[in-house]
């Protein structure tokens, strides 16, 4: 019978991550393979043996009891959990739990790195295309649609979702988090006048109203008073000559 315990145990000590090593046993050991549940288990036995010193009789190498177990596999589905979230869930103490993996499971709360989002060949290629297409489309519009279009980089907002922090083995390698950059849904206010000179207030999404300041706010409604305002006299004007 295959000790894969001591395979886990060398691919770990190779620096490999939990998700890394249970795709290569997979595709070795196929059906026989133990879940990614359990050998995420047997990594963080590893770990703690490792960053125990049983200096002390109470610092001894202790094994797993059921709230320990328990507090492994909401962290196995869900890596992103924290404290507060681990309790609610296993209706233990916030204390109880923070204990629990600083000291004894030998876990640590780290902030994720953050890297470029990485584009496939075909992806680029892709996005070359539509941008000249885009182009085209701004270029021969330049003269009418998009003469009184004003916008800016402050006009841009974002809702985030994203988590940031993850709890994880004190010897593991920092996880990843892909940069959103232009991924993420963004929602943008802008202001534009249609032929009549009638001044249009245009929200692409509604939740725009929340993401401004209350400064801001005063600034849009300050504005559109005042376009309006110059509308209807040139509407008064116009009628005139």
């Amino acid at each position: 019978m295959i000790d894969q315990h001591s395979i886990i145990t060398f691919l770990q000590l190779e620096g490999k991550r939990g998700k890394e090593i249970y795709e290569e046993m997979k595709s070795v050991l196929k059906e026989k393979c133990l879940s990614q549940r359990q050998i995420y288990r047997v990594m963080a036995e590893l770990n703690r043996s490792q960053n125990t010193q049983p200096v002390k009789k109470e610092k001894k190498c202790q094994s797993y009891d059921i709230l320990d177990w328990k507090i492994l596999d909401v962290l196995t589905e869900f890596p992103h959990s924290s404290c507060r979230y681990i309790a609610n869930v296993l209706g233990e103490p916030k204390s109880t739990i923070y204990d629990r993996l600083t000291s004894k499971l030998m876990y640590k709360h780290v902030h994720l790195r953050w890297v470029p989002h990485i584009l496939t060949e075909n992806q680029k290629a892709n996005r070359v295309l539509l941008a000249k297409k885009l182009l085209k489309i701004l270029n021969a519009e330049q003269k009418t649609n998009f003469t009184f279009l004003i916008t800016g980089d402050e006009s841009w907002f974002y809702s985030k979702t994203d988590f940031n922090t993850q709890w994880i083995p004190e010897n593991s390698v920092i996880p990843t988090i892909q940069n959103p950059g232009f991924q993420i849904t963004k929602f943008m206010v802008t202001f534009c006048r249609q032929m009549k000179s009638l001044m249009l207030h245009i929200i692409l999404q509604p939740l725009c109203q929340k993401l401004l300041s209350l400064k801001t706010r005063i600034i849009i409604k300050n504005y559109l008073f005042i376009m309006t305002m110059q509308s209807l006299m040139w509407q008064k004007l116009s009628k005139n000559i």
